[in-house]
């Protein structure tokens, strides 16, 4: 049965995959050029010297889970003499990561023919094999299997609704997971439904490294001053971060009238887009005179709203926060919330959380409110202003969730050391 998945796969279902690629590269420039840069990644494999003979070959999806591997990338780094190769799916995270301390070399993912997959490891030789959180490819990981090449799948999630445990994706990813050599799970809950749907596969629940990259940015955050004092000083300030068309619909008539009512108040919108749009729909709703974009920052002349129209910078900006609202939960799903958590601030967004377990376990926590309309948000926001013993309580509990839950790179460390220290 086993032979003949495979056998499907490699002749009907990634042919098919590449064919809609293909189609899909005609009008889209960002996937042809994914296709074209792809065809050179063993040329420029050949010509890479290697500082180190062990190799650790790291695959992440996109550049969010890129960002929650870092300081396990780091921490590799820091304890064993070896190489670190990182390969990305998306062009989100190839286009965007260009360099990062301690890896060596940035490549897409190879197509996943048996072919290239054998040349690529054939040339690469790693030691050990990381992939972050769910891409997992069926020739990936038979082939490294092949070679001997251990395999783990780390902050691996399952939801109950997932499509992985239906129809033809099952019964492909069966025997996928039997080849991986452990997969580490997030939570119990999440090991509980890999055992019941792949009960072939080694599973441990650790935790996920997302935890650490939380408080690992938080501690870089500490020495960046992203606003100038006179907009941070003895003021309250409430930051709306990737914040959707949607999610403003339910906020904006609340602020209204906060900047009505509060001089020593400040408004950050970070949109989940920064695009032209986004920044009208919030300056335009508010009026020009109340607002100021982040990159005019130094005309600030006590503008109650700040609309940043820059990338990469939210997360820090969450330690100015008093409260946050985090986007996503009126939209396709919930966006993180541990980033503003990490401050022991309370956080507030949308019900469409199902996407994320740690909103879902965050709330359980009492570190956040959940909102279902905009007079929901109005009562809680105005609980929290008023109240600062409740305000108090909830941020602990914010704070509290996440500390309670790092740990996961260090467990990764020590299950590995055997391996790259021999």
């Amino acid at each position: 049965m086993q032979n003949l998945v495979f056998f499907i796969y490699n002749n009907i279902v990634f042919p098919l995959i590449l064919i809609i690629a293909k189609i899909f590269s005609l009008y889209n420039k960002t996937v042809f050029d994914a296709l074209n840069e792809r065809e050179g990644i063993i040329n420029k494999l050949k010509d890479t010297v290697f500082k180190y003979d062990k190799k650790i070959l790291i695959h992440a999806a996109s550049m969010g889970e890129f960002e929650h591997i870092k300081p396990l990338i780091q921490k590799l780094n820091s304890s064993f003499n070896v190489s670190i190769i990182v390969t990305f799916f998306s062009p989100s995270g190839y286009n965007q990561i260009k360099s990062y301390p301690g890896v060596e070399l940035f490549l897409y993912l190879p197509l996943d023919t048996p072919k290239l997959m054998k040349e690529f490891y054939n040339l690469l030789n790693p030691t050990l094999i990381i992939l972050s959180k769910h891409d997992a490819w069926p020739n990936q990981i038979k082939i490294a299997k092949e070679n001997n090449i251990p395999v783990y799948l780390i902050n691996a999630s399952l939801s109950p609704k997932s499509k992985r445990i239906k129809g033809l994706a099952r019964n492909i990813l069966k025997y996928v997971y039997a080849y991986i050599d452990k997969i580490y799970t997030i939570s119990e809950e999440d090991m509980i439904q890999f055992k019941k749907h792949f009960p072939a596969s080694n599973i441990k629940n650790i935790g996920d490294t997302k935890f650490d990259q939380v408080l690992f940015r938080k501690e870089e955050s500490a020495s960046k001053n992203l606003l100038p004092e006179v907009i941070t000083k003895n003021a309250f300030i409430i930051v709306f971060g990737s914040i959707w068309e949607e999610g403003f619909k339910v906020v904006k008539h609340t602020i209204l009238k906060l900047v009505n009512e509060k001089n020593d108040y400040r408004f950050i919108f970070v949109p989940h887009n920064p695009s032209d749009k986004n920044i009208f729909m919030i300056s335009d709703f508010y009026g020009k005179d109340n607002c100021i974009k982040y990159s005019k920052i130094e005309r600030f002349r006590n503008q109650k709203i700040v609309i940043i129209d820059a990338i990469g910078i939210l997360a820090d900006l969450y330690k100015y926060a008093q409260i946050a609202y985090v986007g996503g939960g009126f939209k396709q799903g919930i966006h993180n919330v541990m980033e503003p958590a990490v401050y022991g601030i309370p956080v507030l967004y949308g019900p469409k959380i199902e996407n994320s377990s740690e909103a879902i376990r965050l709330n359980k926590s009492g570190g956040s409110y959940i909102i279902h309309s905009a007079e929901e948000f109005q009562r809680n926001l105005y609980q929290l202003i008023s109240d600062e013993k409740v305000r108090g309580e909830i941020g602990f509990n914010a704070e509290s969730f996440v500390y309670k839950n790092t740990g996961a790179t260090q467990v990764l460390i020590e299950e590995w050391s055997k391996i790259l220290l021999n």
